[in-house]
């Protein structure tokens, strides 16, 4: 799995600051005072505050991410920026310096919280003045992941204590054998009879992996067997291993979960220390990726789900390595028809607010559900929308996803397929991968050849033209806007749904584009199923104007849909013009809402106006100089209720009765 941009910052910080404080000649295993910062990091904070510096610096975004919690405690992860130099470090260290006896209080991160060997090392630990935190275990247990996981150490500083953190590679730690002047040239694989202890530990004195020994026999070891001592350093050269997956996991997929109060969690593979079911996709299928709490079984695993997990702050489905893999190609993997059951009831969601690609370019494909850090640059965010679909989530006992795997075909997949033509990650709204994999597979057997597939020299398809024409042609049916009216102010935006509804006997909905009557007062693009509307930074405050979406039918006649557009012109004071209405239930009646000092009186008032509550639904506004009609029509029945009317930032109350 791979973390959060804001938790790989954190743990590189910290990192590096540990590197700056000792040096090592690993010859002589005598430290050297250089303590130069470019060798390590040093990271100064205080408890309750967010003012943190990195070797003397302020701007530490891509080392650390620093946060202060509940208890007014401040949490710092370490991040890329250190995370980066540490791995090459032989023992990387974070030393403690921190006033009033007070202690820091560690936590631990892998590729799976609680997964690794050295979790027990780390994990909810506490560390005082002078105390040495040893992350070699860590990193030698997290591997390749140690850059580029979250961050494997979290520490929290007490409110008002004042730590230093220093981050550096602490050679004093390592074990002081002096390797002899000629190493032995005995091969890796052959024993040696009698090795001391300390050459038997040391495991750094020599390179090539044989033991440190004054044996003369090892001298006269045949020169031609001296590359096999090298043999560790640099392994023989293969087919371009770096491309392929890792093989304790290939294409495995995973449930990545955490939920908002950290009480429910996984987050690897299962043969990577996870706790869920996973699946291998093996080719196009129906697969299912569960978590349950009864399978996390020792107290470290229990510690990960021994709460209700309310709300996510992290859910998805990671596909690990299947962008480079070999076995077949993956270049057109889709994820399609997606269900989510929490506690064995399924749950609303909608692909088409999720995301799916190679999110984070490290090779894994991944759907993203919803996520705190997700998917920047789209055209929503994941997390507003299932947040929005499951305002109460909540995981209980256990959390599934099942979906359905398309696009994958026999062969390789070729090198750079997830990548743009700019060197970006392949990223696709959820579901519009699977239709251009069905479009494919349209084309592929519609029209079945009457020949053996083997002595046919061109596909069937070509046989009949009418198909692939189809499969071609698009046309929109109906085009519907979710507002008809906005109100935008003077250099801001706003987002307008669209739905271009396919026409029959078409592969898809026509392109839709769209105008602005006056750009002097709105500009407008169309992104996705949104139309954004601008109004410029000089637009007049209630100038008005109309945007167009225009679409093609089947039969190449246009269709559109209008948003009247205003520039709010907003008004200090606002009242209604009754104090109460009566309306009938279903009927509609008219409210002027008056409005006085406003922002430019020569033009109409205009500010964005909603009803409160459930008995009477706003259907329709006009807006005039110095007021705004309001059309309102009876939702519920009602007495004399007061219903709440805001008008941009003011509020005005009336009494409404509902026959």
């Amino acid at each position: 799995m791979k973390l959060t941009k804001g938790m790989k910052k954190a743990l590189s910080l910290l990192l590096s600051a540990a590197m700056v404080v000792t040096g090592v000649n690993v010859t002589t295993n005598t430290a050297s005072a250089s303590g130069n910062e470019s060798d390590g990091f040093t990271i100064v904070a205080t408890g309750g505050k967010k003012d943190v510096t990195v070797n003397g610096e302020t701007d530490v975004e891509s080392y650390v991410n620093v946060w202060v919690k509940d208890d007014k405690s401040t949490g710092i992860q370490l991040l890329d920026g250190i995370k980066s130099v540490a791995k090459d470090y032989k023992k990387p260290v974070v030393e403690v310096s921190i006033t009033d006896n007070a202690k820091v209080h560690t936590w631990s991160f892998g590729p799976n919280w609680g997964s690794y060997d050295s979790q027990g090392d780390y994990n909810d630990k506490e560390f005082g003045d002078g105390d040495k935190i040893d992350l070699t275990n860590l990193a030698k247990d997290l591997g390749d992941d140690f850059e580029s996981t979250a961050a494997a150490l979290e520490i929290d500083v007490p409110e008002g204590a004042v730590v230093t953190l220093k981050v550096y590679n602490d050679n004093a730690l390592e074990v002081s054998e002096v390797p002899s002047e000629k190493p032995s040239n005995t091969p890796v694989n052959e024993k040696t009879n009698a090795p001391t202890a300390s050459a038997a530990t040391s495991g750094s004195s020599v390179t090539s992996g044989s033991t440190v020994t004054s044996a003369p026999a090892v001298s006269e070891t045949p020169a031609a067997t001296a590359p096999a001592t090298a043999a560790p350093t640099k392994a023989p050269a293969t087919e371009k291993p770096a491309k392929t997956e890792k093989p304790d996991e290939e294409n495995q997929a995973f449930l990545m979960f955490n939920s908002q109060n950290d009480k429910f969690q996984n987050w690897n593979t299962k043969v990577r220390g996870g706790n869920g079911q996973d699946a291998t996709i093996t080719g196009n299928g129906r697969y299912t990726v569960s978590i349950d709490k009864k399978d996390y079984t020792t107290d470290a695993q229990k510690a990960l789900v021994d709460a209700d997990g309310e709300g996510a702050k992290v859910f998805g489905v990671d596909i690990m390595g299947i962008c480079n893999t070999q076995k077949f190609d993956a270049s057109k993997i889709a994820f399609s028809d997606v269900v989510v059951k929490c506690d064995g009831k399924e749950i609303k969601t909608d692909i088409s607010k999720m995301y799916e690609g190679d999110i984070e370019g490290k090779g894994n494909y991944r759907l993203e559900i919803r996520n705190e850090w997700g998917y920047g640059d789209g055209e929503f965010a994941t997390k507003d929308e299932f947040d929005g679909m499951n305002p109460d989530f909540k995981v209980t006992e256990s959390l599934s996803v099942t979906f359905t795997i398309k696009g994958i075909k026999e062969g390789k997949t070729p090198e750079g397929a997830f990548k743009t033509a700019d060197d970006k990650s392949v990223v696709a709204v959820g579901g519009e991968r699977a239709k251009a994999a069905d479009a494919a597979d349209v084309v592929k057997t519609a029209a079945p050849s009457t020949k053996p597939a083997v002595t046919t020299t061109k596909p069937a398809v070509t046989t009949k033209p009418a198909i692939t024409t189809a499969a071609a042609v698009k046309g929109t049916s109906k085009l519907t806007v979710a507002k008809k009216l906005v109100v935008v102010a003077p250099n801001k935006s706003v987002k307008v749904a669209f739905k271009a509804k396919k026409a029959k006997n078409t592969s898809g909905a026509a392109v839709v584009k769209a105008t602005s009557k006056s750009k002097k007062v709105a500009t407008v693009k169309v992104k996705g199923k949104n139309v954004i509307i601008k109004a410029p930074k000089k637009a007049v405050k209630g100038a008005s104007t109309t945007v167009t979406l225009k679409s093609t039918k089947a039969n190449g006649k246009a269709i559109s849909a209008k948003i009247k557009v205003y520039v709010r012109n907003s008004a200090k004071k606002v009242k209604a013009a009754k104090k109460s209405i009566t309306v009938k239930k279903g009927k509609t009646t008219k409210l002027v809402v008056k409005a006085s000092k406003v922002q430019n009186k020569k033009k109409a008032f205009a500010d964005t106006i909603t009803v409160k509550g459930k008995v009477l639904k706003l259907t329709a506004v006009k807006y005039a100089k110095g007021k705004a009609t309001l059309t309102l029509k009876g939702a519920k029945k009602a007495k004399k209720k007061v219903v709440k009317i805001k008008v941009g930032k003011k509020t005005v109350k009336v009494k409404a009765t509902v026959k």
